[in-house]
């Protein structure tokens, strides 16, 4: 057993699935998940019609139409009320809606070479590079809108720019390369979904625990997981086809904001560990004394991704209260008396860090 492995035994779990990637897949992705391109192009139309040119900054630049001050101008929205204010808050719904999955390189671990250093090596480095080019991409889109007022609030709005700047034909190309962005971030999910759904099933904590946590002995990937997954999310799609596109749309947003909540709670138990002194050993990667205040503006932030999310679609969050109610009436019913949780906790990680394989000291 390499040392990857012996690590993974020392929490209670065989080494399962085929561990083969590396720092650049752990990066890659995080990063297809991110998907710039979808995120920027599907959510552009209603960012640019709630905050305007100034929402959206905080290929193209040949054929801008405006000027690089353009970026900073404010005023205009076409919210119902008129407030500009509340515009800007409900714009920066295309930031919130692109930079999520990037988790992606903690659910493929298991899979990863020295995942305590790549996995958050391939977190930070895919969110970083994704503001980057996001940044660029949108800033591009912005200067060259030839009216904002004709595409504001499209659904097709970043098609249009793109067309208007670049022609019909490449502009529809361009669009196109957004279309198989979104082909490899599905592919990406379904990848990191699957993951999460055999983690899960693997303690038992789901119906049909059993099939979900079969591991393929050819491919040694939770072939059953992925499948699930797949249908899973054609099935989503089938269920909410015949009503309108508002219907799909809360469903989308829902997945955004609960991916969020997901986000929030383990930053927030971490932070009360380490203030506590319950977690004092970190690992190989860490933010060192930083992290509690980090991990406490983290949640702050998320509480603020509930407001923007409300603004941009009311229905989304009534689902996720509805949906918290649900799972905490599960959880109250069945679900505690019958889930008894992973084999280890914060005292055992400990234990682990104190003396780790090979006898050196964390």
């Amino acid at each position: 057993m390499d040392r990857d492995a012996v690590e993974l035994a020392r929490f209670g779990y065989a080494q399962e699935l085929l561990r083969r990637l590396g720092g650049f897949s752990s990066f890659a992705i995080g990063f297809s998940v991110i998907s710039v391109l979808t995120g920027v192009t599907s959510t552009f139309g209603d960012a640019v019609a709630s905050g305007g040119p100034a929402g959206l900054a905080g290929l193209l630049l040949a054929h801008r139409s405006h000027g690089a001050a353009y970026l900073a101008e404010t005023g205009h929205t076409t919210r119902a009320d008129g407030s500009y204010a509340l515009g800007f808050v409900q714009s920066l719904v295309l930031g919130v809606w692109t930079f999520t999955g990037f988790d992606a390189a903690a659910h493929v671990s298991e899979e990863t070479h020295d995942p305590q250093r790549r996995a958050p090596f391939g977190i930070v480095s895919s969110v970083a590079v994704s503001a980057v080019a996001g940044f660029a991409l949108v800033a591009a889109l912005t200067l060259a809108i030839p009216d904002l007022s004709a595409i504001a609030g499209t659904s097709d709005a970043a098609l249009r720019v793109f067309a208007g700047a670049l022609g019909e034909r490449v502009g529809r190309f361009a669009l196109g390369l957004a279309v198989l962005a979104m082909w490899f971030a599905g592919l990406s999910s379904v990848t990191s979904a699957s993951r999460m759904l055999f983690a899960f099933a693997r303690d038992d904590g789901l119906p049909l625990a059993g099939a979900l946590r079969r591991v393929s002995p050819i491919t040694r990937t939770p072939l059953t997981a992925i499948a699930a997954c797949v249908l899973a999310a054609l099935a989503l799609v089938a269920a909410t086809a015949p009503f309108s596109d508002a219907a799909f749309l809360a469903v989308a947003a829902l997945a955004t904001v609960a991916l969020y909540a997901s986000y929030a709670v383990p930053i927030a138990l971490g932070a009360v560990g380490r203030l506590n002194g319950r977690w004092t050993r970190l690992g190989p990667f860490s933010l060192g004394r930083a992290g509690p205040a980090i991990a406490i503006a983290s949640v702050v932030w998320t509480a603020a991704v509930f407001v923007i999310c409300a603004l941009a679609n009311a229905l989304a969050m009534g689902l996720f209260a509805g949906m918290g109610v649900v799972l905490a009436a599960l959880w109250l019913l069945t679900a505690r008396a019958r889930f008894k949780g992973p084999n280890v906790d914060l005292s055992h990680f400990e234990e682990a860090a104190l003396h780790p394989p090979g006898g050196e000291a964390a």
